[in-house]
């Protein structure tokens, strides 16, 4: 019996280790793979957080940008406002030759915060004491010179039509050597 009974203490020691061994093996995998997950979402966690970094750089250049691209289309319409101020103040001035322009100082003409053009008047006030033939005469200025005269409208003639049954011999002769002079000798 002392075998047996050896044998029973030893399956009782295994005995014990199998059920110690069992649910200590069962956490222990349970445990790895919950340790598995969690590096699996540490890493997924970091590799989210870089691209979140990326896209934040990428979003912050983009807006950048937009933003110098805004600005730039700002700067272009004011420019095109103040050129179109000042062709207008040209014209508005008498100002002869648009291509003389580039001799007009820009340099004080701005647009104000309300988006008036300021320093127009003044501008061309200071070429026209520079160089006066550049303006036509107003007002009944007389001036010693000129770059360019404006031309005189011709005066408008209202036709006169009259019928060729009422019209004497004579005045068919006439109107048909105003209108047609080659037709007119050959009749003749």
């Amino acid at each position: 019996m002392s075998s047996d009974k050896h044998s029973s203490s030893l399956g009782n020691e295994n005995a014990g280790r199998d059920v110690s061994q069992g649910p200590q093996s069962a956490a222990d995998s349970v445990a790895n793979a919950f340790s598995g997950q969690l590096a699996q979402v540490q890493a997924d966690l970091a590799e989210a957080r870089a691209r979140s970094v990326a896209l934040e750089a990428e979003l912050t250049n983009a807006h950048a940008e937009a933003q110098a691209s805004a600005d730039a289309r700002v700067a272009e319409i004011s420019l095109m406002k103040r050129n179109a101020a000042i062709r207008e103040a040209a014209i508005g001035v008498g100002f002869v030759d648009m291509d003389c322009l580039p001799l007009l100082d820009t340099s004080r003409v701005s647009i104000s915060e309300d988006g008036s053009i300021v320093g127009v008047d003044d501008a061309f006030s200071a070429l026209k004491s520079n160089k006066p033939f550049l303006f036509s005469c107003k007002d009944g200025e007389n001036r010693k010179t000129s770059a360019a005269r404006p031309a005189v409208a011709p005066r408008e003639r209202t036709p006169v039509f009259s019928s060729v049954r009422d019209m004497t011999d004579a005045e068919y002769r006439a109107s048909l050597k105003r209108v047609a002079p080659s037709y007119a000798r050959r009749s003749n």
